[in-house]
């Protein structure tokens, strides 16, 4: 194995938009602090092994169960103590209210290890659903919300140069859209995590699809001096119908690139269906409407958005883009605090300073995991190919879809042959090896692109 590189925090990330920079600005603020860190990619792990760090703190993506954790951890070295930055909050309402086992419940080392809460609600249903201990749950806030906050808003690309760089006009009024239509590219002949729960999304999401489409057509064609951002979600990359809507108009954009805030601050009005990104919008205090032509059912909706005020018609729709400011954020305000705390105390140094705790706690260890990359190679090797394909393949799913057995055991054979549907237009098949090299090169960051922005983070909140 070689000697162990020794640090005092080791960072798993697993997807770079959702995790990177938001870990890299929490590992500023501790090497401002003294500490060591380091990170590791866990599909970059899945490539070739990473180097053999021995970790006091170890932070990862997440840790539900047993096989979650033996995986994240699986691929460090050694480590004292594990700390769950739970990358997943904030599920649909019918997990709240769940009366059977979910695929992303809390069982085994998960309830033993401490994990991150970006709110109070979230703290509570872990302690009372899954008698997680209190002291190891902690309520820090959001990291993303942090740039909103004046010091650090700073890092936003200004208006004209994103916009000149992405050919956009920055003199015009921008309406910004952020799509979540996540599940509506995925072929009705594949096996999904919770296949109820699929078929009662399905209608619904690709109606309203439809329907905004159309919307957004109409109000380009009817208002050429307004240009309009569709967010697209990584999944509709390659669908038809978005590039039938930007198709032939110079005042409408697909842009999946940036950061999200860079975009929400930079747009005059944004636009919600679905998506959790409306705490954001909520800290922007830019005009913000929710889209739902469509009525979502109790048991597909998220919590933040109960009661909330929403658009349902074109008219409707199209007033708000002409006037000039929102009447009133269509979330209620509570809400949207119950499940994220915003204290007067970025996320960043909350998160900072408990990690810090949890390094000097001499009571709280971690166990090593079951299986581990520099012990027990090939094994980890193929469990983690396994792993990998039925995480983003359908068995666990967006908002915590819940293990079928039928689809699980037909998802496992299909796999056992070395199948796996990439195009659902194509029905091209696509190898295991080469799926995950697509995942590796999506979420890779080498060690120097890693330190950059570490040191522009250092720099900034140093002077804070």
């Amino acid at each position: 194995m070689g000697k162990k590189h020794k640090v005092d925090f080791l960072f798993e990330y697993e997807v770079k938009q959702r995790e990177l920079d938001y870990n890299c600005l929490v590992a500023a603020y501790l090497k401002n602090k003294g500490y060591t860190v380091a990170f590791i990619n866990s599909w970059s792990c899945l490539q070739k092994k990473p180097k053999p760090y021995a970790a006091r703190v170890a932070l990862i993506s997440a840790g539900y169960d047993d096989a979650t954790y033996d995986f994240f951890t699986g691929y460090i070295a050694s480590f004292e103590k594990v700390v769950n930055m739970q990358w997943e909050q904030l599920r649909p309402n019918r997990l709240y209210q769940k009366h059977q086992k979910e695929s992303l419940d809390y069982s085994g080392v998960g309830c033993e290890i401490k994990h991150v809460c970006w709110g109070h609600k979230e703290k509570e249903w872990l302690k009372n659903s899954f008698k997680i201990q209190e002291n190891n749950l902690k309520v820090t806030g959001y990291i993303p919300l942090d740039f909103y906050r004046d010091k650090l808003s700073v890092l936003a690309i200004p208006r004209r140069e994103l916009f000149e760089k992405y050919g956009l006009d920055p003199d015009k009024k921008t309406l910004l859209f952020v799509s979540s239509f996540s599940f509506v590219g995925l072929p009705d002949n594949e096996p999904h995590g919770s296949d109820e729960y699929y078929h009662m999304c399905m209608p619904i999401f690709r109606e309203t699809q439809r329907i905004l489409l159309l919307w957004f057509s109409k109000l380009a064609q009817e208002n050429p001096d307004i240009q309009l951002i569709y967010r697209y979600h990584p999944a509709e990359k390659n669908n038809p119908e978005i590039e039938k809507l930007v198709k032939g108009r110079s005042n409408v954009f697909a842009i999946a690139d940036e950061r999200l805030f860079h975009w929400i601050l930079a747009a005059d009005k944004i636009y919600n269906w679905y998506s959790t990104s409306m705490v954001e919008m909520f800290c922007s205090k830019k005009d913000t409407y929710l889209l739902r032509p469509v009525a979502l059912p109790y048991e597909i909706d998220i919590p933040v958005f109960d009661g909330a005020q929403s658009i349902k018609s074109y008219e409707q729709f199209s007033a708000s883009a002409l006037e000039p400011r929102m009447q009133k954020f269509p979330v209620d305000p509570q809400k949207i605090l119950q499940w994220y705390d915003i204290g007067r105390q970025p996320a960043y140094a909350r998160i900072g300073d408990w990690l810090i705790e949890v390094y000097q706690d001499t009571s709280y260890v971690s166990r090593a995991p079951r299986d581990n990359v520099f012990l027990h190679p090939l094994k980890k090797r193929i469990k983690g190919y396994l792993k990998r394909v039925l995480v983003y393949t359908g068995i666990i799913g967006f908002c915590g879809r819940c293990f079928n057995e039928s689809a699980f055991t037909e998802k496992l054979e299909n796999i056992q042959k070395g199948v796996f549907l990439e195009d659902e237009r194509k029905k091209a098949l696509l190898d295991q090896s080469s799926y995950i090299h697509s995942k590796y090169c999506a979420n890779r960051a080498t060690d120097e692109e890693i330190e950059g922005i570490i040191e522009r983070y250092q720099k900034l909140i140093d002077k804070l």
